[in-house]
């Protein structure tokens, strides 16, 4: 009985082998290798046959880098990576952009300004069409913390709709007494209009806050399949040395539908927990800068890879180096970096 239990399992994985596998994460790629400038890349998106659009949130010009990506079809790891430049217009007064999303039946770009609170459309030379999102007054500049806009934004092509949600809590909603932050994820749809709001309550905090640089939120969404989205949250915290720096990156999975609508106009720090849409943990890693370990990398960004042979997905992630902030014994690199679902 037991040995035909064990042949049974071997024939399964072997004719579907993403059966019971949980992510793996590979080494990340380091993007300096292949000539790619030093940035502050906080987005990515593909643009289809391994073209990948990035965004750099200190770019002064708005607009974005292409680049190409070959993964191997087989283990999904990063092979080869070519720069094609960049596409935009400009000046412009520091947008701060932070994600993007390309849009198939548009044949364009959305991209999110943290500076301007605003979500506008791009054509794929990177020129501004005069269309964007329509942003509730509750979302608007005056409405958010300081630097904690918006951050991250996915899009579900098959019904045309859009998902963004702010890096950290809104003001009126405040944090709870366990020190987790309430969001509110909302929707737009193809029309450019807000929809539906669903509350989002992020994990607390691991690291002490008080440092030379600290910042706790989402970054980045990515809208998976039917009705599914996966949420990074990002916790960064650099010392006034800068040695003994860390990142903890959690990917969660989130369901959104018609039943977990929010419709409380109450401030979200006192809400009940059934109000937030329940989230799966889905994969985890950290980053450091110390005496044995030099892998510091503040991800930002994240988007689908190529999908492999026995049918996994692969997820693309992307950090911000500060534009190779450094010296010449320690400088912060840019690296994309494969987890496969």
């Amino acid at each position: 009985m037991r040995l035909s239990f064990l042949l049974l399992v071997v024939g399964l994985t072997t004719l579907f082998p993403a059966i019971g596998q949980r992510p793996h994460m590979l080494r990340p790629f380091q993007m300096g290798k292949r000539g790619i400038p030093y940035g502050n890349y906080s987005g990515i998106t593909p643009l289809g046959n391994g073209q990948y659009a990035l965004v750099d949130d200190k770019k002064e010009r708005c607009g974005f880098h292409l680049i190409k990506i070959v993964q191997d079809s087989m283990s999904g790891k990063v092979t080869d990576l070519l720069y094609e430049g960049f596409k935009g217009e400009g000046p412009a007064l520091h947008p701060d952009a932070e994600d993007l999303v390309y849009v198939p039946s548009r044949h364009s770009i959305f991209m999110t300004s943290e500076a301007r609170q605003t979500i506008e459309e791009y054509t794929c030379q990177g020129q501004a069409t005069g269309y964007g999102l329509d942003i509730p007054p509750c979302f608007s500049s005056d409405s958010i913390q300081r630097n904690c806009g918006w951050e991250a934004l996915a899009y579900d092509s098959c019904n045309k709709t859009f998902y963004t949600i702010t890096e950290c809590s809104l003001p009126a909603d405040g944090v709870r007494t366990d020190l987790r932050q309430p969001l509110r994820l909302i929707s737009f749809n193809e029309l450019l209009k807000p929809e539906q709001e669903w509350g989002y309550l992020m994990e607390a905090p691991r690291l002490k806050s008080k440092a030379r640089y600290y910042a706790h939120g989402v970054p980045a969404l990515l809208y998976e399949d039917n009705g599914n989205i996966i949420v990074m949250e990002r916790e960064l915290r650099v010392p006034s040395s800068y040695i003994g720096a860390k990142t903890i990156i959690r990917l969660f999975r989130i369901h959104v539908d018609d039943s977990s609508i929010l419709t409380t106009t109450l401030p979200l720090n006192s809400a009940p927990f059934d109000l937030f849409l329940k989230k799966e943990e889905i994969a985890s890693f950290t980053t450091r800068l110390n005496i044995t370990r030099r892998n510091f990398a503040n991800y930002e960004g994240m988007c689908f890879g190529i999908t492999l042979k026995n049918g996994r997905r692969t997820l693309l992630l992307v950090n911000d180096s500060q534009g190779g902030m450094g010296n010449h014994l320690v400088r912060l690199k840019d690296y994309i970096k494969v987890i496969v679902l």
